[in-house]
């Protein structure tokens, strides 16, 4: 009797290690977040590092790809379901977005200086300029993430 509950003891401490290596928290910004997936295989997508951030180019998820269409006048836009005045535009160059009864801000800086916070989705669509420079996501098919691993496509109306 005393080996089986040496062993039962065993396997209840090795089950509690593995859920608590799972359970640790992502720390990182979007850009870390969406290499991540990348390596993983969920997502693949294309970035312009610059001075300014790094950028996306393509996002493709799940036979989706979101990718800027500078012949078309449309460019990926990355929204946060933040409040947060250090990333999102403050200068109102573009609307913020309605969807799943939460409010999306564009995001005013590159993915790699929006920093991870449990709870932050991130809504990645395109964008086209609806007059005078200012900017409105197109409707229609978009990509929902929900950091640090969750991915879907939703639709925009």
């Amino acid at each position: 009797m005393r080996k089986f509950l040496t062993a039962l003891v065993v396997v209840a401490l090795l089950a509690t290690s593995i859920l608590c290596v799972a359970c640790q928290n992502f720390e990182g910004s979007v850009y870390d977040a969406f290499k991540q997936m990348k390596e993983d295989e969920k997502i693949s997508f294309e970035a312009s590092e610059s001075e300014y951030g790094a950028f996306l180019n393509t996002v493709t998820y799940d036979s989706l790809t979101v990718a800027n269409d500078y012949v078309g006048g449309k460019y990926i836009g990355v929204f946060v379901n933040t409040d947060d005045v250090k990333v999102i535009d403050v200068t109102g160059m573009c609307d913020s977005v309605s969807f799943g009864g939460e409010t999306y801000n564009y995001s005013g800086v590159g993915v790699n200086a929006i920093p991870y916070e449990k709870g932050l989705k991130v809504l990645i669509t395109l964008t086209e300029d609806v007059g005078n420079y200012h900017y409105a996501a197109v409707k229609g098919e978009a990509l929902l993430f929900t950091l640090p691993n969750k991915v879907e496509k939703v639709t925009l109306d």
